[in-house]
């Protein structure tokens, strides 16, 4: 399993917004009387779940997977894919700032998260083709299939690279 860890930057922006709405809900939990203060730490613990979830529990599960015989990736909560390597049609080392592979640059979040470079979900290119994006910064390895384009550059983008090789039985360039 190959995964792409979020950066501090995101990390440290849930943490801050985690923070004001405990803060705010507890100034408000301490104004409250009777009833009125179940409701709201009914909300608050929901509000605080659900935050801790989408800014820290989902975040630590995106990763790539080599089986036998696809490839499988996972963004939570939006995505959850396998490919198989024979749909595979290419695979070659990309990255989007460079002249002849500026139609690889994302232009649209159609369902994902961007916080500066790191990007996961599914994106719109500049070529106008729907792709998966699962990565931190403009370098990555570039998978077509017939439907769609897969943006890929894990942590250990080598150690990736190497191992899809291995699976789809020629180099990756």
């Amino acid at each position: 399993m190959f995964r792409l860890t979020a950066p501090q930057s995101s990390v440290l922006l849930g943490v801050i917004v985690l923070a004001v709405v405990v803060v705010s809900l507890l100034l408000s939990f301490i104004r409250k009387k009777g009833v009125q203060r179940y409701y709201l730490l009914f909300m608050a613990a929901t509000l605080v779940l659900g935050l801790g979830y989408l800014m820290f529990y989902a975040p630590s599960k995106v990763a790539a997977s080599l089986s036998e015989d696809a490839l499988e990736v996972a963004v939570p909560p939006f995505i959850k894919k396998s490919w198989a390597y024979q749909d595979i049609s290419q695979a070659y080392m990309a990255d989007w700032t460079a002249t002849d592979q500026e139609g690889l640059r994302p232009v649209q979040r159609t369902m994902g998260t961007s916080v500066g470079e790191y990007r996961t979900g599914w994106y719109k290119l500049a070529n106008n083709q729907k792709a998966l994006l699962m990565v931190n910064g403009t370098r990555s390895i570039c998978l077509e299939t017939a439907s769609e384009v897969l943006l890929l550059a894990p942590d250990d983008l080598e150690g990736f690279r190497t191992a899809l090789e291995s699976k789809l039985g020629f180099e990756i360039k």
